[in-house]
């Protein structure tokens, strides 16, 4: 962890963390709030809504991923065919 630094007014500064950029926003009506979101999502690249989809998938099926984890992974067709 970085140490804090003193600046030439003998304040002491905290590292900076890029990471902590969010903000909390108040919107005026839920039609701002909902014009916000849109914007937000619109902005997002294809790979980016890729992610959140597939995260989410993993977040709701996540006790059948564990339970299935060890399992063959086998296509059955209707005609006994079968595929691994």
């Amino acid at each position: 962890m970085e140490e804090e630094k003193e600046n030439n007014t003998g304040e002491l500064n905290e590292p900076e963390a890029g990471h902590l950029q969010k903000r909390l926003t108040f919107y005026s009506s839920f039609e701002e709030e909902n014009l916000s979101r849109y914007k937000f999502w619109a902005g997002l690249s294809y790979s980016d809504h890729l992610y959140n989809v597939t995260r989410l998938i993993e977040q709701i099926y996540q006790e059948e991923i564990e339970e299935n984890q060890n399992k063959p992974k086998i296509i059955k067709f209707s005609d006994n065919e079968c595929i691994s």
